[in-house]
């Protein structure tokens, strides 16, 4: 005597993966929404000087990225600059070398050319010669905030759409094989 076991109704995939899948995707925008308004406030809130000359600046203590933010959209081909703690000790204002952040938000467009870091928050002395009108923003670097909103919205926007793409095909699955 065999036995065959066979289901009568199968197990069937609901439609609540469309609505997580829908739900990720509003997140990943929501996601990436969040990075780009907090990347702009941090830009907006940097202190910004002219590079010309000798200016004051209060800093927090950390190290710093040193912006240039060009005033004529001409490029600077020199800019020479040094700084000095409110004690008068140099502080150390490094190339950034290869690795460059650049920003395009509203009306601030800047680009990163120095490393500063600062041993005690207060007045800050920046010297600079430069042939360009260029204005210093100095920031924390807004890179890292970036990358995260970048990653967690890619991440959660093709979670979306693999959710999306496993509800469909299980239910055209589970539709053919009640059809047969």
């Amino acid at each position: 005597m065999t036995v065959q076991l066979t289901r009568e109704s199968p197990l069937e995939t609901t439609r609540r993966g469309y609505w997580l899948a829908l739900g990720l995707v509003v997140a990943s925008v929501g996601i990436v929404a969040v990075m780009f308004w907090r990347v702009s406030r941090a830009v907006a809130a940097m202190p910004r000087i002219d590079a010309r000359g000798e200016h004051v600046v209060d800093l927090p203590a950390g190290d710093l990225v040193v912006f240039a933010e060009l005033g004529d959209g001409v490029g600077v081909t020199s800019l020479r600059c040094a700084a000095k703690d409110a004690s008068g000790s140099a502080l150390a204002l490094s190339d950034m070398g290869s690795t460059t952040i650049s920003y395009d938000i509203g009306s601030y467009h800047g680009r990163s050319i120095y490393d500063l870091e600062v041993r005690a928050a207060g007045r800050v002395t920046v010297t600079c010669d430069t042939d360009g009108d260029l204005v210093l923003a100095f920031g924390e670097g807004i890179g890292k905030t970036m990358a995260i909103g970048v990653i967690a919205g890619l991440l959660a926007f093709f979670s979306g759409c693999f959710l999306f793409g496993r509800t469909l095909l299980r239910r055209r699955r589970e539709r053919r094989r009640v059809t047969v």
